[in-house]
């Protein structure tokens, strides 16, 4: 039992030394009032190094610490100490400055005072907000620096003692005003008191209340200065070590006592945030544990929170799922930052199988991967969609290939028929023949339509040239000259769109000559369709590629431009016309090459 009370004792020697240090000293001083030199400077360089302790371990701890509020009061008081010893060493007859004085050395006082409830004054108001304590510190120095000059070299720092009168006006209204300034800070600390840590709070607060009583001690007994003299020492000493065990012992050496609710806001504003988002937000280790389930999972599967932290997902994901997800974690660790987005299938407390889209980030901890949080989509909806699309287009397609192929072989039984006919009214066949050829046209385009809008395979690589080349071999009756070549993403609807291009130039625009330009730049081609025909009048430049816009002698369909460009739509480009020179119409089309 004795052995347990010498740790109990241990311990608390050990958890309050500080505490009992400050005590010891602050006993020590007390048999020298009979000198009050010697006791004023012994209790004003108590309250110095607990200063300079507030500074010394605040500054030091600046690159880590983001409260503004904590580094602000820790870089002020290195300057009110300065003051502080200024105060202490200018007193008369205490021999280390060479200039002395007890109006200096109450001047010193007054604007340490001043400097000391101003910046408690402001200290609340700096939290949230982003300062640079660089500049704080500079902007305190410069202060320092000019009341130092304004007291010993100008001698403008306006008087606070006279031997014949004692306390000079200034220096009673400024302790009044010192006072007042406490108090305020007093009263913002208090309206920002949801800001801080309860005990925290408590800490400054009492801090503070001791400089409102040290003040006052002067305020009231100005005169006499029997009472100030002994306890004035005593209550500012003791208001600083309290500021000391708020802003240093209790923020440092507690770490898991935080010194601001901030971070706790922060979380609960953040977790508000990710519990309400439409989408899931998980974090799973590398053994694919659930670490973290925003609210939104009961929303998509029927599973509670708690329901899931804790599990693996293989108890969650389909097989083919779960293997893909592990895959990727494999991947991650093996260095691959940066993974697309993946689709699996999530199982429902109800059974039902929802397909969710993931995005995945690395969590690193000291440059090891630790973690992966993953924000995950419903995408059933998306997919149920898709799939009815699809059928709608297959369905379309069919349709479009019945009525094609049905139509297409009564046209060409007509013709048959028609050609067949020896005599007859020659007028009447042309008539005829151009009826159906028209017809066949149309069906084509329908065709080519039917391509541009529905196609659904995926584009490759293609050089521009094997096309320009394939359709010039259709039209041997004009001259064609084609110069450079490049590589875009396309397919084989960019027959479609060469051939409509060339076919209008040479139907509408009675062109003899076209020249191909291929131009490969940096992140794009671009295709110059040129030709030397009758060119496209200005004031329909802007509709040629309107559905069922037709111009001219030889109306058409109106769909061959339309269709050229919702190919180049689909495969990210864009298309306009120019005027050639000397005439004609140049089609300038830009694709990307990736």
């Amino acid at each position: 039992m004795k052995e347990a009370l010498n740790t109990k004792l241990i311990k608390y020697l050990e958890d309050n030394l500080l505490d009992i240090i400050f005590l010891i000293a602050l006993i020590l001083i007390f048999p020298f009032q009979g000198s009050f030199i010697t006791f004023h400077s012994l209790a004003e360089l108590i309250s110095i190094v607990v200063a300079a302790g507030i500074f010394m371990v605040v500054w030091n701890s600046k690159n880590f610490v983001e409260n503004k509020y904590y580094l602000f009061i820790g870089t002020t008081f290195i300057f009110i100490a300065i003051l502080d010893g200024l105060h202490t060493f200018s007193y008369e007859n205490v021999g280390i400055l060479l200039i002395s004085s007890q109006n200096m050395s109450m001047q010193f006082w007054v604007a340490a005072r001043y400097l000391q409830s101003a910046s408690l004054l402001i200290a609340p108001f700096l939290i949230g907000r982003k300062i640079s304590i660089n500049k704080i510190f500079v902007i305190y120095f410069i202060l320092l620096a000019a009341i130092v000059l304004s007291v010993m070299v100008f001698k403008i720092f306006p008087d606070c003692f006279m031997d014949q009168y004692g306390s000079t006006t200034f220096r009673k209204m400024s302790e009044v005003v010192a006072s007042l300034l406490f108090f305020l800070a007093f009263y913002a600390h208090y309206r920002k008191r949801n800001k801080f840590d309860k005990k925290l709070f408590h800490y400054l607060t009492i801090s503070i209340g001791f400089m409102i009583a040290t003040e006052a001690f002067f305020i009231f007994d100005i005169q006499t200065y029997d009472i100030t003299r002994i306890l004035v020492p005593y209550l500012k000493a003791i208001s600083f070590y309290i500021l000391y065990k708020a802003l240093v012992e209790y923020n440092l050496e507690k770490p898991y006592s935080l010194l601001f609710k901030e971070l706790k806001e922060s979380e609960e504003k953040y977790r508000l945030i990710v519990d309400n988002t439409s989408d899931l937000v998980f974090l799973i280790d590398l053994e694919g544990n659930f670490l973290f389930m925003n609210k939104g999972i009961e929303k998509h599967t029927g599973f509670r929170e708690s329901e899931i932290v804790g599990k693996n997902i293989r108890d969650f994901l389909s097989p083919k799922s779960y293997h893909e997800a592990m895959n990727r974690i494999q991947l991650r660790l093996k260095g691959l930052v940066e993974l697309p987005k993946y689709e699996v299938e999530i199982i429902s407390k109800n059974k039902e199988i929802i397909i969710f889209e993931l995005n995945t980030s690395p969590i690193y901890n000291n440059g090891k991967l630790e973690s992966i949080l993953i924000v995950a989509r419903d995408v059933s909806e998306r997919k149920r969609n898709e799939e009815k699309i699809n059928n709608l287009n297959e369905t379309i397609k069919i349709l479009n290939k019945i009525l094609r192929h049905d139509i297409l072989n009564d046209l060409t039984l007509l013709l048959n028929i028609v050609d067949s006919c020896k005599d007859g009214d020659e007028v009447m066949k042309k008539r005829v023949f151009s009826t159906i050829n028209k017809s066949v046209s149309l069906i084509e385009r329908m065709r080519e339509l039917e391509q541009a809008v529905t196609s659904g395979d995926g584009l490759r690589q293609c050089k521009v040239i094997d096309f320009v080349d394939l359709v010039t071999r259709h039209h041997p009756e004009v001259e064609f000259t084609i110069k450079g070549d490049c590589t875009i993403m396309a397919d084989d609807a960019l027959i479609s769109v060469i051939e409509n291009l060339v076919s209008n130039a040479i139907m509408h625009g009675k062109t003899k000559k076209i020249n191909a330009i291929l131009k490969d730049q940096e992140k794009y081609c671009e295709i110059r369709i040129a030709d030397y025909g009758i060119g496209i009048p200005n004031h329909i430049k802007d509709k040629i590629f309107e559905e069922g816009f037709s111009y001219g002698e030889s109306k058409s369909s109106g769909l061959g431009l339309f269709i050229v460009k919702k190919v180049i739509e689909r495969y990210g480009g864009e298309i306009r016309v120019e005027d050639n020179k000397p005439k004609g119409s140049v089609f300038i089309i830009k694709l990307k090459k990736n």
